[in-house]
């Protein structure tokens, strides 16, 4: 027997498979670090916390809320409003004084007074 061939027999799984565990590991790795984890919790609180926000200031001007009152973070801001309004919560509407306008929907409207109605904390 060559040392190749001891070394090939030695060796665990193919090329391929040892790159998928090294793939795997290092997902695993980086998907625990401190930085994306709190990544994760804002990709999901942020779009929360804004569609609050509309709803308040919704009720506050009693008028659609122009998104230049938003305070849109880049990129994260207009994924969320998309997901608001594909979800049915708030509603797009054109705006003469900014790029669009936003109000909530019915359905954004009663989940926004079930939210209300909670203990804060909660």
């Amino acid at each position: 027997m060559t040392s190749t061939q001891t070394k090939g027999r030695r060796r665990r799984g193919t090329r391929e498979e040892r790159s998928q565990a090294a793939q795997a590991e290092l997902t695993q790795l980086i998907n625990e670090s401190g930085p994306i984890s709190r990544l994760r919790n804002e990709l999901s609180q942020y779009p929360t916390d804004l569609f609050k926000k509309v709803c308040a200031l919704y009720r506050e001007r009693n008028d659609a809320v122009p998104d230049y009152l938003l305070g849109l973070v880049p990129y994260l801001g207009e994924v969320s409003l998309r997901a608001l309004e594909q979800s049915k919560l708030i509603q797009r509407l054109e705006s003469n004084h900014a790029m669009h306008a936003y109000v909530p929907t019915p359905k954004g409207e009663k989940l926004w007074k079930q939210l209300e109605r909670q203990p804060a904390g909660k």
